[in-house]
């Protein structure tokens, strides 16, 4: 479900992030949409799963003013 440029990466037990460069909120929305579906559709006949996400827009035109301690 998800393009070329994108990323996908396990960040621990059982979560993920995915990284979607260059992309406006409303299609990231709509990708994860198609994810669920398509996860949800997958796991059918073996488990009940569930799918949730949040969603965090980054723009580097205030990234000088980031700190990082």
């Amino acid at each position: 479900c998800l393009r070329s440029g994108d990323v996908a990466a396990r960040f621990g037990g059982e979560e993920f992030v995915l990284i979607f460069p260059h992309t406006v909120t409303e299609l990231v929305i709509r990708i994860l949409q198609r994810i669920s579906t398509s996860f949800c559709t997958a796991c059918m006949d073996e488990l009940r799963p569930t799918f949730s996400a949040g969603v965090t827009e980054f723009s580097n035109k205030n990234i000088a003013k980031i700190s990082v301690d």
